[in-house]
């Protein structure tokens, strides 16, 4: 039995399927799919009427070699950059330690254009 379920996560890794541990730990708000706008925790340090440190979510990739999930997004602000991070850091709480006076609860949240372009 324990050979069966390593080899069945093995293979929801291989097809991209949710963990069992990710889907217990993402709440609706806490979801992020591709096209959503996330702002990073570091947003709090400079002026709303910039776009610094938000960010679009493009796609959802898997390691070559370690099958780890990654998250590609892309910057809303010059020079537009686009990253690859690992989805268990992206999704992270903020270092409470590194960063004692941050507000956001997580690295990255979604975000409501709406919210910022009032």
């Amino acid at each position: 039995m324990k050979a069966q379920n390593q080899e069945t996560k093995k293979e929801c890794g291989k097809t991209g399927l949710k963990n069992q541990k990710q889907e217990e730990t993402l709440t609706p708000e806490r979801e992020i799919r591709v096209g959503d706008i996330v702002q990073h925790f570091k947003r709090e340090w400079v002026s709303e009427e910039t776009s610094e440190y938000l960010y679009k979510v493009l796609a959802f990739a898997e390691h070559t070699e370690t099958g780890e999930k990654l998250v590609i997004y892309q910057a809303l602000y010059a020079p537009f950059k686009t990253c690859a991070r690992p989805f268990e850091m992206f999704m992270s709480q903020v270092d409470r330690q590194k960063y004692p006076n941050v507000k956001q609860k997580y690295r990255f949240e979604k975000i409501v254009l709406d919210d910022i372009c009032r």
